[in-house]
This record gives C-alpha cells, sequence and structure tokens, in this order.
C-alpha cells in the first residue's frame, strides 16, 4: 500500500474528528456522550434508508432534462447502452453527496431530540462528571470519530 495524497487527506480527517470527538466525550461524560454516539448510530441507518429513494428520484428527475439536449439523443440513439449508464452514474454521484447531507441533517435533529429527552428526564441529576465517567465518555467519542470518519469517506471512496 502507497502513502497518496487522499490517504493523508483521511487521516487527517480521522484525526481532527477524533481529537473532536473524544475531548467533546469527555467534557461531557459518559450519559451524554453515549446519547451522541447513538445519535450518530441512528442518523446513519436513516440516512440508509432515505438516500437510494431519493437519489433515484433526483436522478430520474435531472434524466428528463438531460434527454432534451440535442447531443446526449444523438449519443443516445447511437449507443443503447448510454441512458442506463448516465443514469446509474448521475444515481451514484447524487447519492454520494445527498448521503452525506443527510446524514448531518439528521445528526442535528436526532441529537437535539435525543438531548431535549434527556434534559427532561434527567433534570435534577448532577452535572459534573467524574473521572470513569469522563474516561468512558472518552471511549464513547472514540467510538463516534470512527463511526462519523467511515460516514464521510466511504461514499466517496465507493464512487472514486
Amino acid at each position: 500500500m502507497s502513502v497518496t495524497l487522499l490517504s493523508v487527506f483521511v487521516i487527517s480527517v480521522f484525526v481532527a474528528i477524533l481529537c473532536i470527538e473524544m475531548y467533546t466525550g469527555a467534557e461531557r461524560g459518559f450519559h451524554l456522550s453515549l446519547i451522541t454516539l447513538g445519535a450518530v448510530i441512528l442518523s446513519l441507518f436513516l440516512s440508509f434508508l432515505v438516500t437510494p429513494v431519493a437519489s433515484s428520484a433526483l436522478a430520474s428527475y435531472l434524466m428528463s432534462f438531460l434527454e432534451e439536449i440535442e447531443v446526449y439523443s444523438y449519443y443516445a440513439e447511437l449507443l443503447p447502452s448510454v441512458p442506463s449508464v448516465v443514469l446509474s452514474l448521475l444515481t451514484m454521484l447524487i447519492g454520494t453527496v445527498l448521503f452525506i447531507f443527510v446524514f448531518f441533517i439528521l445528526l442535528v435533529l436526532v441529537k437535539m431530540i435525543a438531548f431535549a429527552v434527556y434534559k427532561r428526564c434527567a433534570a435534577n441529576r448532577d452535572s459534573v462528571p467524574d473521572r470513569l465517567s469522563r474516561m468512558r465518555g472518552a471511549v464513547c467519542g472514540f467510538l463516534s470519530a470512527v463511526i462519523l470518519t467511515m460516514t464521510l469517506t466511504a461514499p466517496v471512496m465507493g464512487t472514486l
């Protein structure tokens, strides 16, 4: 395996996310970090469900505009496989961008809802985490950073 600029970029993204997530995990404590980790996982699964349907619909919509272009129509008549290939490429490219966008939108929404529920249910708890809670929070932050990095890089790497 060779080290390329892309691998340096992925490692840099991972280190940045790792530092942020472990720091916030240690500051918040175990319970709030566990909520964040759960929100990341739930947002990931919801994105898996929403993105394929939305990207297929959007790609089909864009294909209707593309079919009106004279150059595309010419090549589509010459090569019958062009429409299916172009539709697949559009779906793939739109899916990559849309997945990351939908993931972050859902992550923000799920986090807001989860923290609001937690605040309401645990209003009388002590807000200062102890040392063990901070350590467990940092571990949850580490797991969250791994999942976030995989979520950001996997669609882009798959497309490339």
